[in-house]
């Protein structure tokens, strides 16, 4: 079920933007000791965005993190196969996490971190590495490749994210395919672009 917070916008399915509701819609843990936060913040104009983002940090990307939808037993049951993210790189390591579904019923998960060298694949876990450049970045997952290529299934649709520390998030949307450039509206521009 796709959480009544999710907007779409000329084919793009906004699943979080930090400019409106950022914090309502979904489960969010930090460790049992305080070992990160996760908070609204107004990033500075230099850095090319001025408005309220969210920030990840933590010293255990593992512990910190938000995740959609709330509840464990809920599903976002989305689709569309592209995931977008327009996350800013704090220099310090973050992992995503996607849970799919695939087309028989089996449920696999992409990681992808910036401390991985090399993609790896553990039973219905594959380890994918993302470099990120200094700034904002756009981060594209194609699930439909990624799925067929980890695990030599189909992909069918997604059942959740998780956006582990450490990072700066902006938005994270979902579409049919990857978008140029030129086909965003405004405020999903504010990026440099980065592929998995």
């Amino acid at each position: 079920m796709i959480p009544s917070i999710c907007r779409t916008q000329g084919g793009l399915l906004s699943l979080f933007y930090s400019v409106k509701r950022a914090l309502t819609f979904r489960s969010q843990g930090v460790g049992p000791t305080p070992v990160g936060t996760i908070e609204l913040i107004e990033e500075a104009e230099e850095d090319g965005v001025a408005s309220p983002v969210l920030e990840l940090t933590s010293d255990d990307v593992r512990q910190t993190y938000i995740s959609c939808p709330r509840g464990a037993s809920r599903t976002l049951g989305i689709k569309k196969p592209m995931l977008g993210l327009v996350i800013k790189y704090i220099d310090r390591y973050l992992t995503l996490e996607v849970a799919v579904q695939d087309h028989l019923g089996c449920e696999k998960f992409i990681r992808v971190s910036n401390f991985e060298i090399k993609a790896k694949r553990h039973d219905s876990i594959a380890t994918l590495p993302l470099q990120l450049q200094d700034g904002w970045n756009l981060v594209q997952l194609d699930l439909r490749d990624l799925t067929f290529r980890a695990f030599g299934t189909k992909y069918a649709e997604t059942n959740r994210v998780t956006i582990h520390a450490n990072c700066r998030l902006r938005r994270v949307y979902f579409t049919d395919q990857p978008q140029a450039e030129d086909s965003f509206p405004p405020e999903f521009r504010l990026y440099q672009r980065v592929s998995v």
